[in-house]
């Protein structure tokens, strides 16, 4: 029960950063865009090149003070290609 409680209580993380017009994630061919991948209690975002960490970090701290949710951002890793 408590996993479909937490993909629940997720999920509204998940839909703000994929209808963000600010965040544009990586586009892969003719696909939707992929911003993010959610999984047990982690939360992977893909940022492009023109996105803001700051804008991220926005969704975020709103998606927190409405849940009562924290992301442990001192675990966040960047990784580029």
């Amino acid at each position: 029960m408590s996993c479909l409680l937490y993909n629940l209580s997720i999920e509204p993380l998940a839909a703000a950063l994929r209808t963000s017009a600010k965040l544009k994630g990586i586009k892969i061919a003719n696909h939707t865009k992929l911003i993010t991948k959610l999984f047990s209690d982690d939360t992977l975002v893909y940022l492009g090149r023109d996105d803001k960490f700051r804008d991220l970090k926005d969704i975020i701290n709103l998606f927190c003070r409405a849940s009562t949710a924290q992301f442990n951002m001192e675990k966040k890793q960047r990784h580029t290609q």
